[in-house]
């Protein structure tokens, strides 16, 4: 999965960059329009996150309910910090309401590089926590506690694979939507003895039918798609039906071989977009 390491609360705001803009009917012959929204305030002597100028995250809620969206992680942290400060940032919990029938639209943040020998630190040149990917969490309620559905990315050039360009790398999540061990009565299991330990390979369409109940924006599927890229050729889409287990997503297990994380294969200028309920589109 991308890096994104536990945050806590931090201690500088900024002003909100985000648009919500009305849905495009069909994704299949629509491409989604770029936000013109400013990218967030650096501090001072630190140069403006240049992530807009790749593009967007557009989340595009074609569900009948209204979604609530958190966006986490990769924010400036206004000066060095350490485990002990924290390395939260008030645009962590910041909420925004997705109405159905609505965008959410921010631009990509970028990811400071992880260290070779793996340390997680405060990252200068950034003024962001190394490594730290973005988690853009998707609720069906406000209070953000439970049964998130998580699009995933990071856009950095990495030394550990001797990355020439900044590569886009991305995932969804629904590990902490009906997630057995959080959630364990859903399951018909005992909090103190897990009657079985479930995983994408052993899990039953039963186990696969309560993601569906509780995992929002993924009743009737979810698409990843990209506005510059519509044949795959740079990076591969994500098609989840929302009936079968979908192997392209991380669903019960955490790693495993084949793991679903993906990674642009060049250099990709244009929108990535998420579809929420993507069987709705063109209803």
């Amino acid at each position: 999965m991308v890096a994104n390491p536990p945050l806590q609360p931090g201690i500088n705001a900024r002003s909100d960059s985000t648009v919500i803009t009305p849905v495009v009917a069909s994704p299949s012959s629509q491409t989604a329009a770029p936000s013109s929204s400013p990218s967030q305030t650096p501090p001072l002597n630190q140069e403006p996150d240049f992530g807009h100028l790749f593009g967007n995250v557009i989340v595009r809620n074609l569900c009948n309910e209204t979604k609530y969206l958190w966006s986490v992680g990769a924010w400036f942290l206004h000066g060095p910090r350490n485990s002990m400060t924290g390395w939260g940032s008030p645009e962590d919990k910041m909420n925004h309401t997705i109405a159905a029938g609505q965008n959410y639209t921010e631009p990509f943040r970028i990811t400071c590089p992880p260290a070779p020998n793996g340390t997680t630190d405060y990252c200068q040149d950034y003024d962001k926590l190394r490594g730290q990917g973005v988690s853009i969490k998707i609720s069906n309620n406000a209070s953000n506690e439970q049964d998130i559905l998580q699009l995933e990315y990071a856009l950095l050039q990495n030394p550990l694979r001797n990355d020439t360009f900044y590569r886009l790398e991305y995932d969804v999540s629904l590990l902490d939507c009906a997630d057995p061990k959080r959630q364990p009565s859903l399951f018909n299991m005992s909090s103190s003895a897990f009657a079985r330990n479930i995983t994408d390979g052993t899990a039953t369409p039963a186990d696969h039918d309560l993601k569906i109940e509780k995992c929002p924006g993924y009743q009737n599927g979810l698409h990843v798609w990209f506005s510059a890229d519509s044949d795959g050729k740079i990076c591969e889409p994500i098609a989840c039906d929302g009936k079968t287990l979908c192997t392209q997503i991380y669903n019960f297990d955490r790693m495993r071989k084949g793991e679903p994380s993906k990674a642009c294969k060049e250099k990709y200028v244009g929108d990535m977009v998420l579809d929420l309920c993507s069987g709705n589109a063109g209803s």
